[in-house]
Parts: C-alpha cells; sequence; structure tokens
C-alpha cells in the first residue's frame, strides 16, 4: 500500500483477523487493520469509507487504551488526512494536532511518528496561509528528519518539498 500497489494490498488487507475476542494480541491487530483499511479507501480516493473505518478504529482503540494513547493518534492523523482530503482544511488541521499532541506524549516529541505527522501539520497549515507556524514546526522537524530518514524517505522527501514552497512564497 506504501508503495502505491493499493490492488497488490487489498488481499491482506481485506482478511478478517481470526481468534477470541478474549485476546489482546487479536484485539489490538484488529484495531490496526481497521487503520490500514482506513488509509487504503483514503488513497482509493473513497473517503466516506474512510472516515467510517477510522470511526471502527478510534472504537476499538477506545474500548483497550485510554484517548490519549499513541494508537489514538495513529487514528487522529489518518482522520485528519481523510478531513484534508475532503476538503475539511479547519477540521483536518485541528485533528492533525491532535494526533501530533498525543503521539508526542505518547512517544515522544522526536519520534519518527511525531515527526511525520508535525511534517502534515505543516503543509496544512502552509497550504492554509499559516506560514509563519509552518516555518516554526519545520525549524523543529529539519534537523531530526536528517538524522532518522534515510534521503530517499519519502518525509525528507515531502519536508525538501514543503520547504522551497515556503521559501518561494
Amino acid at each position: 500500500m506504501l508503495a502505491g500497489r493499493l490492488d497488490a494490498a487489498w488481499p491482506y488487507l481485506s482478511r478478517d483477523i481470526e481468534g477470541g475476542a478474549e485476546s489482546l494480541d487479536l484485539n489490538i491487530e484488529r484495531g490496526r487493520r481497521l487503520v490500514h483499511l482506513a488509509e487504503w479507501m483514503r488513497r482509493s480516493g473513497r473517503l466516506n469509507e474512510a472516515m467510517n473505518y477510522t470511526d471502527l478504529a478510534g472504537a476499538q482503540f477506545a474500548a483497550l487504551y485510554p484517548a490519549d494513547h499513541p494508537r489514538q493518534g495513529a487514528v487522529a492523523r489518518t482522520r485528519a488526512l481523510v478531513l484534508r482530503d475532503q476538503g475539511r482544511a479547519a477540521e483536518a488541521e485541528i485533528e492533525m494536532r491532535r494526533a501530533a499532541k498525543i503521539l508526542a506524549a505518547g512517544i515522544g516529541k522526536d519520534a519518527n511518528a511525531t515527526l511525520e505527522t508535525e511534517l502534515l501539520l505543516a503543509q496544512l497549515l502552509a497550504s492554509h496561509g499559516k506560514s509563519e507556524e509552518a516555518h516554526a514546526l519545520m525549524a523543529h522537524i529539519g534537523p531530526l528528519l536528517e538524522m532518522r530518514f534515510v534521503e530517499t524517505a519519502p518525509a525528507r522527501r515531502d519536508f525538501s518539498d514543503l520547504e522551497r514552497k515556503l521559501d518561494a512564497s
């Protein structure tokens, strides 16, 4: 899916996870699968279905973890991307901020998933004229992206693209 091969990914994502409902590990995997299905639907342009899957994933993880758990941060990030793709920019920004806050508190401000989420937030901010705030986020994440991500990583490419866009404005 991450390589853009959605058709090849579908058979793996569409399989139910079998096993008892009492298994914590299986319930975690079921929640993760729902997040992946949401992302698959988003990338396929099926945004209403994507939002439904984020709701299901959020409910699955709410039954297992507190609201500020990093898994809820992952759900919030996916939900923010769906909102963005639906053209609901203000809601997307609020949800991406929530995702970044949850991830920073749960796994650390400099964790890779937090950095990627903050980059997505910076993109949202820049696309809606909030360049100063986008620059501030970029100042924090830029050096860390260089240290932690290989040169060909999508996050590094997206960072460079955003940097050029902000410099041109």
